[in-house]
């Protein structure tokens, strides 16, 4: 059984030259991607700074040799998954923080406090259970009512700071009012001085609208931004993204997405904040192109994904970018987003083609096509190696 990740086809009970044409497609996408890896890391500038996500050590190596500035989000509780028993447990966290800053080395390192709740559930735990956990106890809310989950993981990122010289920066998720953000902050520092450690930058997740809405207020307390697109997109459109009815309905580039990114990074750079994005959109190397044309200063992609992120993003001048910004905060692309469905093709003509997101191919989206339009004379698709004459 193999399941094409790009085009979301399954193949089951393969046998014989279809089996063979399987492992040949994804060895061919492999040694291609690295390669691209190899290239982008080399040459080329981009107008945002490339960040990666990594959960283990012995990947460090693949962020850099994809030119990766660093970690741009480290998902605490992913490294717990399966070992709730241990969330409270500081020298488990200690281990797993010192593992991964040592494995990067000097590069930064921006830890995700727990992000529990929503779509991420701990049985082991035995948190009560939520109608709606999506708008429930997660995130910053369940930290600041759970000192016992969130105090651990604090003593255990400052003494990895203070021990090994580590570049970190601390982020709370789903924070939706400011207090919420100076009681967060009020902890660490008191951790800081009980630890002397030295002083960590502390910053916020902008998913939930509220935060969006209220920039201006965080700006003023936080040392940076980072916009969770995943989350930030269900929200401002009412569409929840682990619903299979609604995967062609949830838009990451939908016009109220983009105004509120240009709203927050315009209120960002008027105030020296750096204001970043993560999540599906900012692996996809269409929206990567959206995303840093409405004034994001830096992107957290997946590892497998930064080679196109990095090609599209390279290839992006001024003008292209002005273009494509003033689309971003004029159009509305209501019914025309959604997962890219492609017919099954036999296997022995599967071509590698570059990861994809929540977002349909060039030619439906709006903002896709104005995309490919600024690269005209370039390629007709921003999706870096594709077989155009499959469709995309």
């Amino acid at each position: 059984m193999r399941l094409d990740g790009d085009t979301g086809t399954l193949y089951a009970g393969l046998a014989g030259s279809d089996l063979h044409a399987a492992i040949a497609y994804q060895d061919r996408a492999l040694a291609q991607a690295r390669v691209r890896s190899a290239d982008g890391a080399a040459a080329g500038t981009t107008p945002v700074t490339l960040t990666g996500t990594i959960m283990r050590a012995s990947q460090a190596a693949e962020l850099h040799a994809a030119g990766a500035h660093g970690i741009g989000l480290l998902a605490t509780e992913l490294l717990f998954l399966d070992q709730e028993q241990h969330l409270t447990d500081e020298e488990r966290h200690y281990q797993a923080y010192h593992e991964i800053t040592r494995a990067v080395g000097d590069a930064p390192v921006t830890l995700r406090t727990l992000d529990i709740g929503g779509d991420k559930d701990m049985p082991g735990l035995q948190l009560p259970r939520e109608d709606n956990p999506f708008l429930g106890v997660r995130g910053i809310r369940l930290s600041l009512r759970r000192p016992d989950l969130f105090l651990p993981q604090l003593r255990a990122a400052y003494r990895v700071a203070r021990d090994d010289g580590a570049l970190l920066r601390l982020m709370f998720p789903m924070v939706t009012t400011i207090e919420e953000f100076i009681q967060a902050a009020q902890m660490a520092r008191e951790v800081q001085a009980e630890l002397a450690a030295p002083d960590l930058p502390l910053g916020v997740m902008v998913e939930v609208p509220a935060c969006a809405v209220a920039v201006d207020r965080f700006v003023e307390h936080v040392d940076f931004l980072s916009l969770g697109m995943n989350d930030l997109t269900q929200y401002l459109t009412a569409t929840s993204r682990t619903n299979p009815a609604l995967a062609r309905d949830i838009d990451p580039l939908h016009v109220s997405v983009t105004r509120t990114v240009h709203s927050v990074a315009t209120a960002g750079a008027a105030n020296g904040v750096a204001v970043s994005a993560c999540g599906g959109p900012a692996g996809d190397p269409v929206s990567a192109v959206v995303l840093a044309s409405l004034g994001v200063t830096a992107l957290t992609v997946a590892v497998p994904h930064l080679p196109d992120v990095r090609d599209a993003l390279c290839r992006a001048d001024e003008a292209s970018l002005s273009t494509i910004r003033d689309h971003a905060l004029e159009t509305a692309a209501a019914g025309t987003c959604g997962p890219r469905h492609h017919a099954a093709r036999p296997l022995s003509r599967l071509q590698p083609r570059s990861p994809t997101s929540l977002l349909t191919h060039v030619r439906r989206h709006p903002l896709q096509r104005v995309a490919a339009n600024c690269f005209e004379g370039t390629t007709s698709c921003l999706h870096a190696h594709c077989d155009r004459s499959a469709s995309c």
